[in-house]
């Protein structure tokens, strides 16, 4: 069984064109339209160094690659629209339902659709970093005592470059799993309003992301 694969046009553009893309989960959007704004902006960070954003979503049974205007406008002002993790994606996808992505459950997704980038300011739910060759940039460190036991490797996104290289150099070596990338957080953020905050953390951690993901596919073009 494969299951279904819907990509947007810029992201199916950009994987033909040999573009770095850059996952991200959908599960901001559940909280509104102020929200479905910093989904946008996210979104464009991660465009500022040339790479794609494809924010991930479910819905009738298929899992999409990259969301359309209409879509963002969907997930945020339908009400009542579910959040499914990694575990909650069979069930969700068996039902024909509309849902939203978190960490876990985009990481399943980017690992299917071939994508070697996440980005997720949240990683509370990446339960499954050992199954799945996807580099995750977060803002947050996961559990170190998680990423000890899967095997996965951990970096500050300092230098770009070398963390491109570290990652290639982790899957040459045979490891099947992720590799997480801590984002620096701007010092701003300390000190902003919750929401503000949230938003220059999401938007910050997305810009990194996007650059490592450019750099990368720098380093190794497809």
């Amino acid at each position: 069984m494969r299951i279904p694969l819907v990509y947007s046009e810029e992201v199916a553009e950009a994987i033909t064109a040999g573009q770095p893309v850059v996952a991200l989960p959908s599960s901001v959007l559940r909280s509104g339209p102020d929200d479905a704004e910093t989904a946008r902006l996210t979104e464009d960070a991660v465009r500022v160094s040339g790479s794609v954003p494809a924010t991930i979503g479910v819905d009738k049974g298929r899992i999409l690659v990259g969301l359309s205007e209409s879509d963002f406008e969907r997930f945020a002002c339908t009400p009542g629209v579910p959040q499914a993790g990694a575990r909650d994606l069979p069930v969700a996808l068996a039902r024909g339902a509309t849902a939203a992505t978190t960490a876990s459950s985009s990481l399943v997704a980017a690992g299917l659709a071939g994508l070697r980038f996440l980005c997720s300011a949240e990683t509370g739910d990446l339960v499954r970093l050992a199954a799945h060759r996807v580099a995750v940039v977060c803002a947050e460190t996961p559990d170190l005592d998680l990423l000890e036991s899967q095997g996965v490797p951990l970096a500050c996104c300092d230098d770009p470059v070398l963390v491109a290289r570290a990652i290639e150099t982790h899957w040459a070596l045979g490891h099947p799993g992720s590799f997480v990338v801590t984002a620096p957080v701007p010092p701003a953020v300390d000190s902003a309003g919750t929401t503000k905050a949230t938003r220059a953390v999401r938007v910050g951690t997305a810009e990194v992301a996007g650059g490592l993901a450019a750099a990368h596919a720098k380093e190794y073009p497809s």
